[in-house]
């Protein structure tokens, strides 16, 4: 708990470090807590790593509320720890706010549909990560093109499309 209390800390005074990995330490809510708490003032670090740990839907609302407030995070992965259907809809709260996050990742959190259904509304109101999916659409159909010399007749997705996916390939033609 202590380390991460000074964790919390050293993140409140804006340190100079963008990314930060802390998966499989055993950090539970508390821990998340102090994270949480030093998260909200921290406008540098846009890219954090909690998974596989001990973070339950508390510590999720803690780490999620910060991300919200610092507005900065691009990329938050909290795979592999307990956030059930309350620490997701913490962060499809955050979602909500449409903070600047282009990747998330929840696996393995013992999420039932009910959480799934929350996450799926807030997605469908996230201007960041539709234009994220947006970007890397428009740049997959750019690079067949110059490497086929052809426009794509169809799309494949190998894994699970977000709830925007099929609009985004109908604006790309």
């Amino acid at each position: 708990q202590r380390g991460c209390d000074a964790l919390g800390a050293a993140l409140a005074a804006q340190s100079s470090i963008t990314a930060l990995q802390l998966s499989h330490n055993d950090i539970d809510d508390m821990g998340a807590a102090a994270i949480g708490r030093g998260l909200r003032t921290n406008c540098v670090l846009t890219e954090l790593d909690v998974g596989c740990n001990r973070v339950g839907p508390a510590g999720c609302r803690a780490i999620a509320g910060g991300v919200r407030q610092a507005g900065v995070m691009v990329t938050l992965d909290l795979r592999q720890n307990a956030l059930c259907d309350e620490g997701c809809e913490a962060v499809s709260a955050l979602l909500r706010s449409n903070p600047p996050l282009a990747w998330l990742n929840l696996s393995c959190n013992r999420i039932s549909n009910t959480g799934i259904s929350s996450l799926c509304a807030s997605l469908g109101g996230n201007k960041s990560i539709k234009r994220e999916e947006r970007e890397h659409i428009a740049r997959a159909i750019e690079i067949t093109e110059l490497l086929t010399g052809q426009r794509l007749k169809g799309w494949y997705c190998r894994y699970a499309p977000s709830p925007n996916t099929r609009r985004l390939l109908v604006e790309q033609g």
